[in-house]
């Protein structure tokens, strides 16, 4: 098979549309992500809120750090009440500060239903499917750490060079 026969699985938005390439081979492409957990192994994960971070940057909890080209696709909580910032390609100030409810109840045209969902309707956590693609980097943070707080982001991190 020729270069120019090779079909590239879609990133951003066109992965949640075109489900017939969901099967495709996604070459220099790694599954990343960040998670409240208890590293000692027991159940600690968010219900005191000591691990539900990464670290802390000023006011901010950071959730998730990436640097390189790259997309998120999964953004899932519990217990944030708070706002949800995204600061892109090095930036010093956030694409997105809303507050997670906000987000989760489809209040902003960016963030539309069926793609989000709050704890009420979504049997127990609330989650965002909403791509945020980024060229060179991406940190999400919240402003506020009050327990519980349970999180996941998940991102495919494209090989250094890919067009986003």
């Amino acid at each position: 098979m020729s270069a120019k026969n090779i079909v590239l699985p879609p990133m951003g938005i066109d992965a949640l549309r075109r489900l017939e390439d969901l099967p495709l081979l996604r070459r220099n492409t790694q599954l990343v992500g960040e998670d409240s957990h208890d590293p000692s192994g027991w159940n600690n994960d968010g219900f005191n809120a000591n691990f539900s971070y990464l670290y802390q940057d000023g006011d901010e909890y950071v959730l998730f750090d990436e640097q390189g080209p790259g997309c998120v696709y999964v953004i899932r909580t519990i217990g944030h009440k708070g706002a949800l910032k995204v600061y892109l390609d090095g930036a010093s100030e956030p694409v997105v500060n809303l507050p997670f409810k906000e987000v989760y109840e489809a209040q902003h045209a960016a963030f539309p239903r069926p793609f989000v969902a709050e704890e009420q309707e979504a049997h127990g956590s609330s989650w965002c499917y909403v791509p945020i693609p980024f060229a060179n980097s991406c940190r999400i943070t919240t402003d506020e750490m009050e327990a519980p707080h349970f999180y996941n982001i998940f991102a495919h991190k494209f090989a250094p060079g890919t067009p986003v």
